[in-house]
């Protein structure tokens, strides 16, 4: 919680003209001049003296939950990205003040003040500066709703609505207003100033489409997970269908896959030409395995693709008796290893996934991999309609006509950008300082959790010796009765839950007349709960006590 002393030039940021600061005792005389020279933003008209004001903050310093902020406008050395900035301008001006105090189970927001003899520009950072404030709250303090009241005939009130706040009260003229962007998430990644970095270098130079970016980017990738041969594309779904071509099988091949998965992977084999069919998977990994896998074979099967969910390793030495190629999709397991080696690089083709909730985040972004320089080599020319090289790229070569191009293959285009790859690299930067911060919210829950003997926890990396497996703590999925009730608990309390995923071979669009006993399980006790580097420890103390919580309702 933040406490009530002089944090000095430490605030919440705007941006590099205004902050948030906590107000202290040398703030009383700017304080008040402020409010003279504002009062008509206040519920008085009249002066106040130096005597009124010292009385005031000495109230205010009694009041354990009263916080108060004067808004500053200056000069600051940092992006608005929290608690953190140092100030260039010592002569900065208060340009409005916000407080909140904690009554029950509410943060209530009050005093919500802004100049009104000042330049629009700074006014209006009060707007940025509430949203700021909330959200840093809803962080920090996640076990209180942040409310306000707003005066009835307030023309604010469109402005409440606009960010997040809905009325919820009426009484003595006024609204009180409740803020609803307060949601725990149940995904979530972490950028920061090497991203920014990163792409301010491509937009500078004029290269947001694919680039040397790219290039560098599939270079560091490959030499961290040991790849021989890795290719960036523009989505992990692209990918998918691209590993599906490349192993140009005899169409309409049966495919197996597991049903508990996410629907490109069925997707992809369809618009491949193929036939997927689901495998169940084991109720304590949620993954395929042999035992599932070679129920489903028939003649037609032609092919595997294996799903590590939640980024633990299916066991793969158990697939390669059945001879057929393995897809290996690795969306879940960008940091995942099995015996030693990276999860990706182990199967016929590797896929993997850098959307926005990934444990690496380009927004949106793919890659493929494979230990065949001969499918690498069809994969970079079908990555660009058939073609392969560029114009450009025709140029260096000596080519007459260099704009004349050789279509090789009828393909979609699905090439990276170089705002992508660069994101990418500097999520690489500090991909094990996030990995780090998942895996320490993992371990909470797993402590945490361990004597309830209601909920069933998601299993460690464990097939081979410790030092040999590792876990990419994507999802934490548990298994819980009343697992319909759990999540509207949990939502109700702004804890924000999901299954991942929905069993495909219940959805009629597959027309799959197949029974999967565990995946079904699976969709009526399973439940994904929050698991990301952005999670404060306050955020996941909160997530963990309101599940205790639950057995009460059992």
């Amino acid at each position: 919680m933040i406490v009530k002393k002089n944090i000095g030039h430490i605030g919440l940021l705007i941006n590099k003209s205004a902050r948030l600061r906590l107000i202290h005792a040398g703030d009383i005389e700017q304080m008040r001049v402020w409010k003279n020279e504002n009062k008509k933003s206040f519920f008085y008209q009249e002066d106040i003296t130096p005597e009124q004001q010292k009385i005031w903050f000495e109230k205010y310093r009694e009041r354990e939950n009263d916080v108060m902020f004067v808004m500053e406008a200056g000069g600051f050395l940092a992006r608005p990205l929290g608690l953190q900035g140092e100030i260039l301008d010592e002569n900065c001006a208060i340009t409005g003040c916000i407080g909140y105090r904690i009554i029950n189970e509410e943060i209530d927001l009050y005093n919500v003040m802004r100049s009104t003899t000042i330049s629009f520009k700074l006014t209006a950072r009060m707007s940025d500066a509430i949203n700021i404030l909330c959200n840093h709250l809803s962080k920090e303090l996640p076990q209180y709703s942040i409310t306000c009241r707003v005066v009835d005939t307030n023309p604010a009130l469109d402005w409440y609505e606009k960010n997040g706040f809905k009325r919820v009260e009426h009484c003595d003229g006024y609204y009180k207003m409740l803020w609803t962007r307060g949601m725990i998430s149940v995904f979530g990644s972490k950028v920061g100033e090497e991203e920014i970095a990163h792409v301010t270098d491509s937009i500078n130079n004029q290269w947001m489409g694919m680039g040397p970016k790219v290039k560098e980017f599939e270079k560091k990738f490959s030499e961290r997970l040991g790849l021989s041969n890795f290719l960036m594309v523009d989505s992990g779904s692209n990918a998918l269908y691209l590993a599906c071509k490349l192993l140009d099988l005899p169409p309409q091949s049966e495919i197996i896959l597991p049903s508990f998965t996410w629907i490109s992977c069925a997707h992809a084999i369809i618009l491949a030409g193929h036939k997927p069919v689901f495998a169940d998977v084991e109720l304590d990994s949620y993954n395929i395995s042999a035992e599932t896998i070679e129920k489903q074979i028939t003649s037609r099967t032609k092919a595997i693709m294996v799903v590590h969910y939640g980024g633990l390793p299916v066991e793969m030495l158990d697939l390669e008796d059945f001879g057929l190629p393995i897809i290996e999709d690795a969306a879940h397991a960008v940091d995942s290893k099995y015996n030693g080696k990276y999860c990706g690089g182990i199967g016929s083709i590797g896929v993997f996934s850098f959307d926005a909730i990934k444990n690496l985040a380009v927004g949106e972004g793919g890659g493929i991999s494979t230990q065949s320089k001969e499918l690498i080599a069809r994969a970079n020319t079908l990555r660009y309609c058939g073609i392969g090289k560029s114009g450009f790229e025709a140029s260096t070569g000596g080519k007459k006509r260099w704009w004349e191009y050789r279509i090789d293959d009828v393909f979609i285009k699905m090439n990276p950008s170089d705002i992508a790859a660069g994101i990418g690299l500097g999520q690489l930067e500090h991909l094990d300082e996030m990995q780090r911060a998942r895996k320490k919210v993992w371990d909470i829950y797993q402590s945490e959790f361990d004597k309830l003997s209601w909920l069933q926890r998601p299993l460690e990396a464990k097939w081979f010796k410790q030092d040999a497996d590792q876990h990419s703590y994507f999802t934490y999925c548990i298994r819980v009765p009343k697992r319909d009730e759990l999540a509207k608990y949990l939502f109700d309390k702004r804890i924000y839950t999901t299954l991942r995923y929905h069993p495909l071979h219940m959805n009629p669009i597959y027309n799959s007349n197949q029974r999967l006993p565990n995946c079904e399980q699976l969709n009526e006790d399973a439940l994904s709960i929050p698991i990301h580097p952005s999670l404060t420890e306050a955020q996941v103390n909160y997530i963990v006590d309101s599940i205790k919580k639950f057995e009460s309702q059992l």
